[in-house]
C-alpha cells in the first residue's frame, strides 16, 4: 500500500496505546526452551497479535514532573540513520 497522509488533530495527541507491531511470525514457546524464555515469549504474544505494515512509530517517554513542578522545555535534536 502507498503511504497515506494521517488525519490532522488539534491540541495534544494522547498516545496512550501501543501501535501495531511490524509483521513477523511469532515464535512458538515450546517446552524445550528454558522456563524464563518461554515466559518471555508468552508475555510477548499479545503484543505480536496486533501487526500491521503501518508500524513505524517513535515512542517518546517523558518523566512526570515532581509535585507542583514543571518539566523543562529544552530544545533538542533527534537524529537517526537507516
Amino acid at each position: 500500500m502507498p503511504p497515506v497522509t494521517p488525519t490532522p488533530w488539534r491540541g495534544t495527541k494522547f498516545a496512550d496505546t501501543m501501535p501495531p507491531a511490524c509483521p513477523q511470525r511469532p515464535p512458538e514457546p515450546d517446552t524445550s526452551l528454558p522456563r524464563r524464555r518461554r515466559a518471555y515469549l508468552e508475555r510477548l504474544a499479545p503484543i505480536l497479535a496486533n501487526q500491521s505494515e503501518d508500524c513505524l512509530y517513535l515512542n517518546l517517554y517523558v518523566p512526570k514532573p515532581p509535585h507542583g513542578g514543571t518539566v523543562p522545555s529544552e530544545s533538542g535534536t533527534f537524529v537517526t540513520e537507516g
